[in-house]
């Protein structure tokens, strides 16, 4: 496969992601340890001048349409205005000119890092998963299992391709505008798996992968940070969140992580911002 048939996708929605250095971080993990250089797409709401003269020509930013919000009060939970965007995903990859030969999208949410080359893992899952078989009468999009019992997927990293799983996508979409007063997106999917069951929705497969943690970790208490520090190899995700575990790092240890995940030099450390974390809407009691 060639590399412009591949393109990462990041959202980041609000003043608090703005003001944080979570896209910045999480594209330089992709160019370093992610050893990426093709296509980044970054949907935001940030100003235009936000992002201006940081990225390459290969990060691409995109603005959110308006009628692709819905009005406020909708949701019992503002957020979730933002986490539906993950549904409109292929529209805004279709609307960059630069980017018609893309066909694999890989959504990310921005507080992953990658810990190592982005292609080795794209080509392990299209093994193990079979991508490339694309059925005319299915639609599809992957994600790896929950970390927690709650939910049966995780909606932080997700692979769709770009002719097969608008379906899906229309289809999460429905859900999620159908549950207002839920705070998370995977309840949504949850619903699509219920349909199933019930044989309402067949042409949707949401194919659950097996969370490897060769591929992909989440690491919440300093043991696990720690263990990561001392590994040989790191996953190739590394899920640093930005909500209530993150109140739990010690913060020497989690920057000192996060700086050697980002293969920081030492002046970059004295004047990175990369290494701080922004706890979204969470406080230590959490």
């Amino acid at each position: 496969p060639e590399m412009q048939q591949y393109a990462i996708f990041l959202i980041s929605f609000g003043e608090e992601a703005a003001e944080s250095t979570y896209v910045e971080r999480c594209v330089l993990s992709a160019r370093r340890r992610g050893a990426w250089q093709g296509a980044i797409v970054v949907l935001t709401d940030a100003p235009k001048e936000r992002y201006e003269g940081f990225f390459d020509e290969n990060v691409f930013i995109v603005h959110p349409k308006e009628e692709h919000f819905l009005p406020v009060g909708y949701f019992d939970y503002g957020e979730m205005n933002y986490k539906r965007f993950k549904t409109y995903i292929i529209d805004y990859v279709k609307a960059v000119p630069e980017l018609d030969k893309v066909e694999w999208i890989y959504y990310i949410d921005i507080d992953v890092l990658f810990g190592a080359p982005f292609i080795e893992l794209a080509y392990v899952l299209e093994s193990r998963y079979n991508l490339n078989d694309i059925p005319e009468h299915l639609s599809k999009l992957y994600f790896f299992e929950n970390a927690w019992d709650k939910f049966i997927l995780q909606g932080g990293f997700f692979v769709l391709h770009r002719r097969n799983s608008k379906f899906c996508l229309d289809a999460w979409r429905q859900e999620i505008d159908n549950l207002p007063h839920w705070k998370f997106d995977q309840m949504a999917l949850n619903q699509i798996f219920e349909n199933h069951k019930e044989n309402k929705e067949m042409r949707c497969h949401l194919i659950t992968m097996e969370r490897d943690n060769y591929m992909i970790e989440y690491p919440t208490s300093d043991e696990e940070v720690q263990a990561l520090m001392d590994a040989p190899r790191l996953p190739n995700l590394i899920h640093i969140r930005n909500t209530y575990t993150a109140v739990h790092y010690t913060e020497g240890l989690r920057e000192d992580f996060i700086a050697k995940v980002l293969e920081l030099t030492e002046e970059e450390k004295k004047d990175s911002e990369f290494t701080k974390t922004t706890h979204f809407g969470a406080s230590a009691d959490e």
